[in-house]
């Protein structure tokens, strides 16, 4: 519905408020489709340790790289895995000095609807699209914090659901 930004989904700190909308083309009762003008990221209520976030998404009409997050502080630190419509999908921490790659592989993204998954267990990270694991990484655990959905483009991106499984 038009108020799930800002009462289920919150703009991380450092994120953009505006760079995300409820698009003018949702249909009730379909999920949400949002409308992405530029990087941004937004989060979910509470704080999980190890974790697995999942959603089902249309990603036809968008345009750049999108992502689950998870552990996030603020924009600039969390950890990320991430797909674009060019067949990259990496899984990324951001913060510190430096963003660093804990993995990579290029990957088909199926048309219409895809499924997306992310889990982190202690020092293990991995990334699934359409169910199959194609991103595998380890790396120094981490606190528990917010999870989320993170944009780097534009377009619309339909949102059927997300799931966030305690691990």
């Amino acid at each position: 519905d038009r108020e799930a930004i800002g009462r289920d989904l919150k703009s991380a700190r450092g994120s953009p408020a505006d760079a995300v909308q409820v698009a003018a083309s949702a249909t009730a009762g379909e999920g949400l489709e949002l409308s992405v003008s530029r990087r941004a990221l937004l989060v979910l209520p509470g704080s999980f340790g190890d974790v697995e976030v999942s959603a089902e998404l249309d990603l036809g009409r968008f345009k750049g790289a999108f992502g689950l997050a998870h552990h996030v502080k603020s924009a600039d630190e969390a950890e990320v895995f991430v797909v674009s419509n060019t067949g990259a999908a990496a899984l990324k921490r951001r913060g510190g000095t430096a963003p660093a790659e804990v993995g990579s592989a290029r990957v088909t993204i199926p048309r219409g609807l895809v499924k997306l998954s992310v889990s982190s267990a202690g020092t293990h990270f991995k990334g699934a699209v359409a169910g199959r694991s194609v991103v595998h990484g380890h790396g120094s655990p981490t606190d528990g914090d917010a999870v989320g959905l993170f944009f780097d483009g534009v377009g619309v991106v339909g949102v059927r659901w997300v799931h966030v499984t305690p691990l």
